[in-house]
């Protein structure tokens, strides 16, 4: 026998739950008071972009606006800019929507941005390649192939690498 009985409660506000035993010849009943808000802390929307590319000395807007629900009561939202890897430090001016960024040298920079609800915490990164020419990767599948039965799969095989 369970000593314990589910609630769900679909609508804020406060509700009045009544459970009620019985063994065919008595019942007892025992009312309890569930308040639900009607919605629970959500971490706060941050959202870099994706990866970019930027010449040497140049300066780049990440332009991103934390989002939250308001939650908890009372709660304040707070960023935090950092910088994970990099061949030289980055210089950070606040601008209305984000920050923008200066990348003093060649290399790549990793930039990663945290926020918090004052209850909940979440980053999201962001890679800057900085004067590095981005080439696709090369690829060579091998030499032709030539197959006399159809559905019959062949393997490409060769070299590939990545050049960043």
């Amino acid at each position: 026998m369970s000593n314990r009985t589910p609630v769900y409660v679909f609508r804020p506000g406060t509700h009045v739950v009544r459970l009620t035993a019985n063994d065919t010849d008595l019942s007892s009943s025992d009312d309890v008071t569930v308040t639900e808000t009607g919605a629970d802390n959500q971490p706060p929307i941050v959202e870099l972009g994706p990866d970019q590319s930027a010449n040497i000395g140049a300066t780049i807007a990440l332009d991103t606006d934390p989002h939250d629900d308001g939650l908890p009561a009372g709660g304040r939202l707070s960023t935090r800019w950092l910088t994970l890897n990099a061949p030289a430090s980055p210089v950070y001016a606040p601008n209305g929507s984000g920050m923008n960024v200066t990348f003093p040298e060649q290399g790549i920079y990793t930039i990663k941005l945290i926020a918090s609800d004052s209850a909940l915490v979440i980053s999201d990164r962001v890679r800057i390649f900085v004067g590095v020419t981005n080439a696709a990767p090369a690829v060579n599948a091998g030499t032709d192939k030539m197959s006399w039965e159809l559905g019959v799969s062949s393997s490409l095989v060769g070299p590939n690498r990545e050049h960043v």
